[in-house]
């Protein structure tokens, strides 16, 4: 009969000399030559040299592949997401955006379609700011930087 509770917690000890594997889970801040910023889901910011450190691409910035978008991997070539979970390229080459995230990440996202429009305007004859800047922005056909509608831009 053993006198060991497995009932009772304890704080973790470890040795000197013992070999252990740290996963922190987060999002990259900074990526430079000592190494990443990373921020931690729950909290808190970490310095973790990347040399010391094995890396597991989770998800890409943009966010997680969705039918419909393009995305390009870091050999640029595009892979169109149509299903949840798998993506293809114009070879007919499929696979699954986790394992090509993992082998030729970082993904990027190229195309995400946007919400569905009933009319789309005209745009100006002469796109382009009053001003000769190139502020105009094709959602709304304005100069954000100088206040500008469409309608105010000489022909």
């Amino acid at each position: 009969m053993s006198d060991h509770d497995s009932t009772k917690t304890k704080s973790p000890q470890y040795m000197p000399g013992e070999e252990v594997s740290i996963n922190l889970t987060g999002k990259v801040f900074v990526h430079d030559a000592q190494g990443l910023i990373l921020h931690r889901t729950g909290g808190g910011t970490y310095a973790v040299p990347v040399e010391d450190v094995e890396i597991t691409r989770l998800t890409p910035a943009d966010g997680i592949p969705k039918p419909g978008e393009l995305w390009r991997d870091n050999l640029d070539q595009d892979w169109f997401c149509y299903t949840p979970d798998y993506l293809i390229d114009a070879n007919d080459q499929r696979c699954m955006w986790t394992d090509l995230n993992e082998s030729a990440g970082p993904l990027t996202l190229v195309y995400r379609p946007g919400p569905a429009v009933d009319h789309i305007a005209e745009p100006a004859a002469s796109p382009g700011c009053a001003y000769g800047c190139d502020g105009f922005q094709s959602a709304d056909i304005s100069c954000p930087v100088h206040g500008i509608t469409a309608e105010q831009v000489p022909s």
